[in-house]
């Protein structure tokens, strides 16, 4: 009873579209409570969209993508402290970020890096056609990173060449050259890998 209570309560916050408010203040107060009553990604339509502050920097993501979900759910920006913990205090550097997703790395790092006013570049690697469409479309509602963030529709490897990337539906982030998702839902799509010793040319 109390499971089917949780879970009427969690399809109403999504309907009224109160699951956006949830989080932001999740995201404010890291209270355990709010926590729980964020709606997972199994009450989500793959077509829904939110939009969402975090960290300072714009997204627009689908709950439904697990990858996203985090991003929505304000609960993972351990990569972006690690990060910021290994730059100097005023480094020129290059930034790889080889897998963008929707930009969840980039655009908070840049953020931080913009706030700091480091001098720091982004090349952000995304090769899904789909999901790079998003990253652009964030990178377009976060103008003042424009400068710092550089996309790339392409993945790196060893050598150029073109692959078939496998993405689960409902999670971007799992996608692989290797695995085999014919057991659940997924797409396929062709994919150019750039050069490695070549990236130095991007920009």
């Amino acid at each position: 009873m109390k499971r089917r209570i949780s879970r009427l309560v969690k399809k109403l916050l999504v309907y009224s579209r109160l699951d956006k408010w949830i989080a932001d203040q999740f995201q404010k107060s890291e209270l355990h409570l709010l926590k729980r009553l964020i709606p997972d990604r199994t009450f989500y339509k793959p077509t829904d969209t939110r939009r969402v502050l975090r960290k300072g920097a714009f997204f627009e993501v689908h709950p439904a993508d697990f990858s996203q979900w985090l991003l929505f759910a304000g609960d993972n920006f351990e990569h972006v402290e690690a990060a910021l913990k290994v730059l100097a205090p005023d480094p020129e550097g290059l930034i790889l970020d080889i897998g963008a997703n929707c930009g969840h790395f980039s655009m908070v790092l840049a953020q931080k890096i913009s706030e700091r006013k480091w001098k720091n570049q982004i090349i952000s690697f995304e090769p899904n056609p789909r999901i790079f469409a998003l990253l652009e479309k964030n990178l377009k509602i976060n103008p003042d990173l424009d400068n710092i963030i550089h996309l790339v529709n392409k993945g790196v490897g060893k050598e150029k060449g073109v692959l078939q990337l496998q993405i689960p539906i409902r999670n971007s982030g799992a996608a692989s050259l290797v695995k085999n998702y014919e057991h659940e839902p997924h797409e396929k799509h062709e994919i150019e890998k750039h050069a490695k010793q070549n990236i130095q040319f991007l920009g």
